[in-house]
């Protein structure tokens, strides 16, 4: 049963009795893998995760071990339900709007496209209560037989619990747990393109491989919370764009900049402003990197360093790994670097970024490596070995980044840097 309210969700409305109304509920029509299980998959997913069990690449093994044959990795069950990037653009394509969580199925009942799922539904209520903030905390599986080569595997998702609201470290918010129910067919048994109800008798009529229960936090971002705080006192600050997701003002004079007001014409992370949008997605901060990000909010580029042998490290970690020493303290970079690798990003879209979307991997000028957004080059210019500087962005009150940008374009986030 959800029900009961804290004082940090009173702005928003309750749904608990909507989200009550979904709980047991088939969340979308069942799923189909694009492929049956094979072994070139197993193949690249063993070589990616240096996994050397031989029962996955070899028959002899797999038999020396009770198998008919080759099994592939347990860890794979969902990848071989994912669909691809082109099945998804075509389904939103096709249903005039995004897909839901559970890709192409996304409607009430097989062949109803035009019907919210009940996961959008919930999805809905929850960003109604406030909760837009998404974390996923724990995922749980059960096997009841290995994946044999040929198998065609469908997965049924179910809206398992909805927990009542609850006070968090992230903020309030609720615990949505799913579970999904992983049956298969031998891929002979499948046609070419079976219909909505074609894959849900498959479905239900498969022999059931595996459970898996996953949970999630929907929870009312901090920043979130005072903007509303502020609204319902009726006090809101005439600069909100702060709030909005856009520039926020910055009066420290150290040549950090806001938004993306370093945009170039057809270049990296060019894109409108004039139109609000939700607050970047919150980090996760734990004891180990909160260091890191408050000195991103004082615009200084931190370095977790051990204070036994001396060696930096980064992403920061709890212990040194060259020699275990606990204790440690931090450098502040230069901000002075290279472009190492990049990538940009065109899809999936997220409301609070530009796209395209470049992020680069910076190689620092006292030997590590920090993954950033990269802005004012054009996409043509991104280049290995590329200088790059460090600039701050404050995105709103509660998060500045670095940004690295062409070493002729900006300060440097070291020490007195202007």
């Amino acid at each position: 049963m959800v029900s009961g309210r804290l004082a940090e969700l009173a702005p928003f409305p309750d749904r608990s009795i909507e989200l009550g109304e979904l709980i047991g509920l088939e969340s979308g029509a069942p799923q189909l893998s694009p492929h049956a299980v094979n072994a070139p998959m197993i193949h690249h997913w063993v070589e990616a995760m240096g996994d050397a069990n031989p029962i996955y690449v070899s028959e002899e093994a797999a038999r020396a071990y009770g198998h008919e044959g080759i099994v592939a990795p347990p860890a794979m069950l969902q990848a071989w339900i994912m669909s691809g990037l082109r099945d998804l653009q075509a389904t939103e394509e096709a249903d005039d709007g995004p897909a839901g969580v559970n890709g192409p199925e996304g409607a009430d009942e097989p062949g109803d496209a035009g019907a919210l799922s009940p996961y959008e539904t919930m999805s809905a209520l929850l960003e109604e209560e406030g909760l837009t903030g998404v974390r996923g905390t724990n995922c749980m599986q059960h096997y009841e037989r290995s994946l044999v080569l040929g198998d065609r595997l469908f997965a049924r998702t179910f809206i398992e619990s909805i927990s009542d609201p609850t006070r968090t470290r992230l903020g309030p918010g609720r615990f949505i747990t799913t579970r999904h129910e992983f049956t298969a067919v031998p891929d002979g048994g499948v046609s070419e393109s079976p219909s909505p109800h074609e894959v849900a008798a498959l479905a239900a009529a498969g022999e059931p491989v595996a459970i898996m229960h996953f949970r999630i936090l929907r929870y009312l971002p901090a920043d979130v919370a005072s903007a509303s705080a502020v609204a319902e006192a009726g006090d809101v600050a005439s600069d909100g764009a702060a709030f909005s997701g856009g520039s926020a003002v910055n009066e420290t004079g150290t040549g950090a900049r806001t938004g993306r007001d370093a945009d170039v014409d057809a270049g990296a992370g060019s894109g409108s402003h004039d139109v609000a949008r939700p607050l970047r997605p919150r980090p996760s901060v734990t004891q180990d990197n909160a260091f890191w990000f408050d000195g991103a909010r004082d615009h200084a580029l931190l370095i977790q360093r051990c204070v036994s042998c001396g060696t930096l490290r980064h992403p920061p970690a709890p212990a040194c790994g060259a020699c275990q020493s606990l204790e440690w303290d931090t450098l502040e970079a230069s901000g002075r670097g290279t472009l190492y690798s990049f990538v940009v990003v065109h899809y999936p879209q997220v409301e609070s970024f530009d796209y395209p979307l470049p992020i680069g991997l910076v190689e620092l000028e006292e030997g590590t490596r920090v993954v950033a957004n990269l802005d004012g080059i054009a996409l043509a210019e991104l280049r290995i070995g590329l200088p790059l500087v460090a600039t701050f962005v404050d995105y709103d009150p509660g998060l500045s980044l670095p940004v690295f940008v062409p070493a002729e374009a900006g300060p440097t986030a070291g020490p007195g840097a202007a």
